[in-house]
């Protein structure tokens, strides 16, 4: 099996960088809890096994979709203020929301 990148380029061949990301992601994939990396904007970039499968949404698709669509409306602004908060200095945080599964509830 061949893994190839964005650029098309075998991530096997690639640079250290290219490799340890790999890793991390399948890493993350194999993981049961839901794992979502998103923009500062919360554009979605990726959507582990677990997340993919529960939303019913491929993981090619996720990618560009925006994260309020799994979050209430009454908590958005709450996990906005959250997401807001990091920077450089505070890259990383926990917060704990309801979402929104695909029957609704």
């Amino acid at each position: 099996m061949s893994t190839v990148n964005n650029d098309g380029n075998s991530l096997k061949e690639g640079t250290d960088s290219q490799r340890e990301e790999y890793w991390l992601l399948d890493f993350a994939d194999k993981q049961r809890d839901y794992i979502c990396r998103y923009t500062s904007e919360r554009k979605i970039l990726f959507g582990n096994e677990s997340f993919c499968r529960d939303f019913r949404i491929s993981k090619e698709d996720i990618r560009g979709h925006y994260l309020p669509f799994i979050i209430p409306e009454e908590d958005q602004e709450r996990v906005t203020q959250h997401v807001s908060s990091f920077s450089v200095n505070n890259p990383e945080g926990m917060i704990d929301y309801r979402l929104i599964m695909p029957d609704g509830q």
